[in-house]
This record gives C-alpha cells, structure tokens and sequence, in this order.
C-alpha cells in the first residue's frame, strides 16, 4: 500500500468517546459528490455477540471527496485510518477535531503526485 493523502481533516459531525486514534474508518461517496466517513461502534456486549455498527463522524473536504470519489465508485479498496483526533471537551471552542491519512495500491490509482496536490507532500 502506498500513502495516498497524508492527512486530511474532517468536517466532524460527532466525535464518539469511544474512537481513538488508528481507528479503521470507511469512505463512503454520496449522490452529491460529498465522500463520507464511518467508524464503526465495537459492540458493547461480547465480542462474539453481536456486529459493530457503523456510526457518521464526518465528511471529508471538497478537493479530497473530488480525488477519492473516482476510486472508491471503482471499488478500490482503501484503508483509512484515524492519525489525530481532539475531541471537543480538549479544544478551546468546544469542537471536535479529525483528521485520516488514506492508503492504496498506487499503480490502480495513479499518480501520487496527484493526491499531494491536496495540500499534503
């Protein structure tokens, strides 16, 4: 896997007490264009009994949801991680703070250069 986009911050709609960084997120493309991301909630019983549920945190910004959204409509796999994470009761306007880092097979979705463009080397 190659690094796609370095970090990129969410638009938070809701911090969870129960994400932590290196938390596994999955991308989703919306009808307009916007890429959302989902964390899933462990389950609260035992392991084995039942599923984690996929819980909104956020919406990726316009530039990244315009790189992603070609690759994940082609069924790309990606791997998205959480690298920092301030959760509101720590910032100082009582806001939520998420940024991801994005990883994939670099030959499928072309050049890296590309996805620097971003903001991000």
């Amino acid at each position: 896997m190659q690094t796609l986009i370095y970090k990129t911050e969410l638009f938070v709609e809701r911090a969870p007490p129960w994400l932590a960084p290196n938390s596994p997120v999955e991308l989703y493309p919306q009808a307009d264009g916007t890429v959302v991301a989902f964390a899933r909630r462990p389950s609260r019983w035992f392991p084995f009994w039942g599923e984690a549920r996929p819980v909104r945190i956020g919406v990726l910004n316009e530039e990244v949801s315009m790189l992603l959204s070609p690759v994940l409509e082609a069924g790309i796999t990606l791997r998205v991680r959480i690298v920092e994470l301030h959760p509101a009761h720590l910032t100082t306007d009582q806001r939520a703070r998420i940024s991801v880092s994005v990883w994939g097979p670099g030959s499928k979705t072309g050049e890296s250069r590309i996805f620097a463009a971003v903001g991000y080397p």
